[in-house]
């Protein structure tokens, strides 16, 4: 991670202060938006983007730093989490974790946590796998779990047509009104499933997306 990490870090242009070098040493994923620092160039769209996932994100109590690169051309966002965070989310995921008594595997208990470790526990008591996983489930579970209700599918403008038919016409009009709620089509709750896969085809088509949403683990980095 620390190679990667290092590697995308060192191109940014800013200096960070030390409570931002220390949330982006714990940040697992990057999501990567266009930006400009031309105002002509700039675009209300990636203003808009930007603010919804930075909003949405802090209210889900991750930690979430922004850079700009060095050719002032993408503007990285860093998404983790401290490790009382983590710590909720396992307990909600039921996480399996060794006990230190038997090593055996059983679902993660904050009010239990001395039986796993230490009760103040180290922030390697995740290996860097569980805390990609658990900030990605915070990213993606919806408002009523505490998560920041992203469609990680949908800014990587990675939906089918034949995927969103598998949906359930509530999760799709959902979906539809979820972006921009007051520009929702008319009748969009009497539509089904596919008229309204249709109607997100059309909007992710023309909504601005994310350049990537990347881990950041060496082993899951792209080459180079």
């Amino acid at each position: 991670k620390q190679l990667w990490c290092g590697a995308v870090l060192g191109d940014m242009a800013s200096n960070p202060s030390g409570a931002q070098r220390a949330a982006e040493a714990r940040a697992e994923w990057v999501i990567v938006l266009p930006y400009s620092i031309l105002v002509v160039h700039k675009r209300s769209s990636d203003v808009a983007l930007r603010i919804d996932l930075v909003t949405r994100m802090r209210a889900a109590k991750l930690e979430v730093t922004t850079r700009v690169n060095a050719a002032k051309s993408e503007l990285l966002i860093l998404v983790g989490a401290p490790l009382e965070r983590l710590e909720r989310e396992a307990e909600h995921a039921r996480m399996r974790k060794s006990l230190r008594s038997s090593g055996g595997y059983v679902p993660f208990n904050r009010s239990k946590r001395h039986y796993f470790g230490h009760k103040v526990l180290s922030e390697e008591f995740f290996s860097p796998a569980e805390r990609q996983e658990l900030v990605m489930r915070i990213m993606v579970c919806n408002h009523g779990h505490s998560g920041a209700a992203l469609d990680v599918a949908m800014l990587r403008g990675t939906h089918t047509e034949a995927h969103l038919k598998t949906l359930p016409a509530a999760q799709l009009r959902r979906m539809l009104a979820d972006r921009h709620p007051q520009d929702a089509p008319d009748g969009v709750g009497e539509m089904e499933v596919d008229e309204l896969a249709a109607q997100l085809l059309d909007r992710f088509r023309t909504e601005e997306k994310v350049k990537a949403v990347i881990p950041l683990h060496s082993e899951d980095a792209p080459d180079g």
